[in-house]
């Protein structure tokens, strides 16, 4: 059996995950792998402190790039990603073993991609 890309990429809905086919497959606290197939997988994502804090923020930065033409500075957006970093090594912990994890920061523009071992920045 192939491997699978999960990816995290923040959308508006409280929308976090999404599968290769690019469906909507999980918020800040479930993620639910093999969506909609006999054999799906709910993981229950409640023990990752912080998940739906930082997705809050995420709003707050968006709203202010398109709502108020706001600067948001370097400084946060980066320590926004870096926090983005750590929680995806812990969801990816609640992984299977033949899934992976695309992280997309669309606020400043940096993928890092979790398999095996520390990720990698694509």
């Amino acid at each position: 059996m192939g491997r699978h890309l999960i990816t995290l990429n923040p959308d508006f809905g409280d929308a976090l995950f999404w599968d290769e086919g690019k469906n909507l497959i999980g918020h800040h606290n479930v993620l639910y792998l093999n969506y909609e197939e006999q054999n799906e997988i709910e993981i229950d994502l409640s023990s990752i402190a912080g998940l739906e804090k930082w997705y809050s923020k995420w709003c707050e930065y968006e709203d202010d790039f398109c709502l108020h033409h706001k600067n948001v500075e370097k400084e946060a957006l980066a320590e926004w990603c870096k926090q983005g970093i750590e929680l995806s090594k812990q969801i990816k912990s609640l992984l299977p073993n033949d899934f992976d994890l695309l992280f997309v920061s669309i606020l400043t523009g940096e993928k890092y991609l979790f398999s095996n071992g520390e990720p990698q920045k694509i």
